[in-house]
């Protein structure tokens, strides 16, 4: 059999596109993707729907306390997109009843601040798994969230619906 007849065969022609989609994978491949968590040179310029958490929480604040309660309401299912900063994170366990069976669900609490200084608004959210570019967050660490307010506290707390969308980590 001449080298002729063996690379236009199937066997010549699947083992080259395999062996080049290897290649491709390991060397090329790679670099078309920027890992979450590194710091770009040109970042993505962003900015913070509104209203933003301070906007929110003075609002509420500017209402009678009577009236707290049903202006929390209003913010309910908005959809986000802001750019917080990371201050802590713990495991909270809980036990639901699903189909007449005990569950037993773990869900990373994070607390993030949004604002400079005092007086911030934390943003809370939780996370059925954590991704490795958030295990190595310190405090500080700025992320950008999108997601939708599942509440908001008349204390300067918005709580986002769970595994809002982590569109970019930049670590301190």
């Amino acid at each position: 059999m001449s080298w002729y007849t063996w690379v236009f065969d199937g066997v010549g022609s699947t083992a080259l596109i395999g062996g080049g989609a290897a290649l491709y994978r390991k060397f090329i491949a790679k670099r078309l993707d920027t890992p979450l968590g590194t710091a770009t040179t040109n970042p993505t310029k962003r900015e913070s729907t509104e209203p933003t958490p301070i906007q929110i929480d003075k609002e509420i604040q500017a209402v009678l306390p009577f009236d707290r309660e049903h202006s929390c309401e209003k913010y309910k299912g908005l959809s986000v997109t802001w750019q917080v900063k990371f201050a802590s994170i713990r495991s909270d366990e809980f036990t639901v009843i699903e189909k007449g069976v005990l569950v037993t669900i773990q869900r990373w609490r994070f607390h993030c601040r949004f604002g400079d200084g005092y007086p911030y608004v934390a943003v809370c959210f939780n996370l059925k798994e954590v991704p490795p570019e958030l295990k190595v967050l310190k405090e500080g660490s700025i992320l950008w969230l999108q997601g939708r307010i599942c509440w908001v506290s008349d204390h300067g707390i918005v709580q986002l619906k769970d595994d809002p969308m982590i569109l970019e980590v930049m670590l301190r």
